[in-house]
């Protein structure tokens, strides 16, 4: 049961930290397509608010998942396998992927449309904006490259836990079973022994009685015979 939690704790941890990392980067694209749609008044960036804010809804939504998941009380050693938390908890990690995957997209495209607008007619204010938020982006990649890069191996090494847990618990409970099937053999085997025993104790006891029966017998018989002898 520790090493469930243990385990269990440390995939929460990696997923929720994940999905925070995800959300304040969103968030920064947010900020600046925002800034670009309302100073250049450009569809290019008003396609960008729109991408990034359903991706915000996606990431929102997988929290709350998460925290559900968590807030479970009947995870149990057999839950894992039995009520489908494994399959639960596989299911969060592929769509964690799936936003990294997207937010890296978003931040793709914002890059792109910024480049685009500097090749529009603009003035040299809005381009000394572009290019300081294009710095931003640049810095954006960079540290999303990173974590991404750290936390796909975190999320590997959690799905192997999970994996090498379920493998345990699955172990445990199929020896659970053969135990549990082995006591009722014993006890017919114990109350088996008991009733032959008992048997041999009466064949014995019976035996004991003939053997005492056919002694007095025999004893009465001499004294017959004797008190005949003395009659004569």
């Amino acid at each position: 049961m520790k090493k469930q939690k243990e385990t269990l704790s440390e995939i929460n941890g990696v997923f929720t930290d994940s999905l925070n990392f995800m959300d304040n980067s969103v968030e920064e694209q947010l900020k600046i397509a925002s800034e670009l749609n309302k100073i250049l008044k450009n569809e290019l960036f008003k396609g960008n608010v729109d991408e990034i804010l359903a991706l915000k809804d996606e990431i929102k939504s997988l929290k709350e998942e998460l925290i559900k998941l968590n807030n479970k009380n009947d995870i149990t050693l057999g839950s894992l396998l039995k009520d489908s938390v494994k399959n639960q908890y596989m299911k969060i990690s592929d769509s964690i992927t799936n936003l990294s995957d997207k937010a890296v997209n978003s931040l793709t495209n914002l890059y792109v449309n910024m480049k685009k607008s500097l090749n529009e007619k603009i003035t040299t204010a809005e381009k000394n904006i572009i290019e300081t938020k294009i710095k931003v982006v640049k810095s954006l990649s960079d540290s999303m490259a990173a974590f991404l890069k750290t936390q796909t191996k975190k999320l590997e090494n959690c799905i192997k836990k999970l994996e090498s847990l379920s493998n345990e618990i699955e172990k445990d409970e199929k020896k659970a079973e053969r135990e549990k099937e082995e006591k009722p053999k014993k006890k017919i085997k114990t109350k088996a022994a008991s009733t032959k025993k008992k048997s041999v104790m009466k064949e014995l006891d019976k035996n004991k009685r003939k053997v005492a029966s056919q002694t007095k017998l025999k004893a009465k018989s001499k004294s017959t015979k004797k008190d005949k002898q003395m009659d004569m």
